[in-house]
């Protein structure tokens, strides 16, 4: 019998001002931890935002964040 498919979704995680990398950090290994038992996985991606973007991209929307997320 053929297997189902395995659906999978793509989170741009945008840790910045207010919601820091730790806080994200620890958001995602709860979510990966529920993603295999219920049958589906997670395609993460991490861009820069707010105060972070600032120091490492020069502005605190970068063009690169911004693609990703719309």
């Amino acid at each position: 019998m053929p297997m189902a498919a395995t659906r999978t979704y793509r989170i741009v995680t945008l840790p910045g001002d207010g919601i820091g990398p730790d806080v994200i950090r620890e958001a995602m290994r709860v979510l990966q931890a529920v993603a295999k038992p219920a049958g589906f996985v997670i395609d993460t991606a991490e861009y820069l935002i707010g105060g972070a973007a600032i120091d490492g991209a020069g502005h605190p929307y970068p063009d690169a964040t911004r693609a990703a997320v719309l």
